[in-house]
């Protein structure tokens, strides 16, 4: 198993009625405009924190007890590496089990290994019905559980990944799947 980069921390925001940055320990005010620019306006709402492992817990039970039925959400996801990766959805979060579509849903990278610099990578067409999957046994999972998969205890579990299948490369990036977001597929504990 190779071991590239280490989730640093992640935190999840939803939308309520204002405009504004969140809470958050991983994004620059740069960074927090470029993923608003990326919402609809109807999404690019103020972000409101709903949960940090680092303080709220690394279970996929205290995800899910403070991020379903939430609504439409942002996931930020920084790696040791100072990689910062995530995912918007428009489906809240559920604890049981499935594949689900999310109109709009897209991964972005914020800084990584490939030097595309920021980028928005959309759902594939013909993988629609795979935006985001529910398991109430884990944090987030991103493209069917595939694209970026947050694990139960992820602070203590090595085997958090990303591997790109449902979501498309960004336009002229050419590079195995598994190396876009940090170098690596296995990325190892949360930080």
């Amino acid at each position: 198993m190779l071991l590239l980069a280490q989730f640093k921390e992640f935190v999840f925001g939803a939308k309520p009625k204002q405009r504004g940055r969140a809470n958050s320990h991983i994004l620059s005010n740069e960074q927090h405009r470029q993923i608003l620019s990326w919402l609809d306006k109807g999404n690019a709402a103020k972000l409101e924190l709903l949960y940090r492992a680092s303080s709220d817990g690394w279970k996929g039970l205290h995800f899910d007890s403070k991020c379903d039925n939430k609504g439409a959400t942002i996931t930020v996801i920084k790696c040791s590496g100072g990689y910062v990766l995530g995912s918007f959805s428009s489906v809240p979060w559920e604890s049981h089990g499935g594949y689900k579509p999310s109109a709009g849903a897209f991964l972005f990278s914020l800084h990584h290994p490939g030097g595309v610099g920021q980028v928005k990578l959309a759902l594939s067409a013909d993988h629609e019905q795979y935006a985001v999957y529910f398991n109430a046994s884990h944090g987030p999972l991103f493209g069917g559980g595939l694209d970026i998969s947050v694990l139960d205890s992820a602070n203590s579990n090595k085997e958090n990944y990303t591997w790109l299948s449902a979501y498309a490369l960004p336009s002229g990036h050419q590079c195995d799947g598994c190396e876009f977001f940090t170098g690596a597929k296995i990325i190892g504990r949360l930080r």
